[in-house]
């Protein structure tokens, strides 16, 4: 069980959006860099296989809710947008489920 004290986050990236092996360490590693700047300890990086089957959403939510994690962190809005099954975005999911808020490396462009 994590202190409470610490500002506990998660990463999550969607590999949909990140084409060759070297994004996705480029995008870890942003994950990690935002943490750190900002004063979270970063606990684990969820990483989403194929976005319409979302494992590593489900778990992260599941986890969320276990370790009242304080925020998510993604490198943009749209790993967030898709649909769930409720209608939904997984955003909206998230928030609705969890004390967690959600935390943008980088805006759209």
């Amino acid at each position: 069980m994590p202190d409470p004290a610490e500002h506990l986050l998660f990463g999550y990236l969607v590999k949909d959006f990140l084409t060759t092996a070297a994004e996705v360490e480029r995008s870890r590693s942003q994950l990690i860099s935002f943490a750190k700047r900002e004063g979270f300890r970063l606990e684990v990086i969820f990483v989403e296989e194929a976005s319409p089957a979302p494992a590593a959403f489900a778990a992260m939510l599941a986890r969320s809710k276990l370790d009242q994690v304080n925020a998510v962190v993604v490198l943009s809005e749209d790993v967030l947008a898709a649909r769930t099954p409720s209608g939904l975005t997984r955003r909206q999911q998230l928030e609705q489920e969890t004390t967690a808020r959600v935390l943008v490396v980088k805006s759209p462009p």
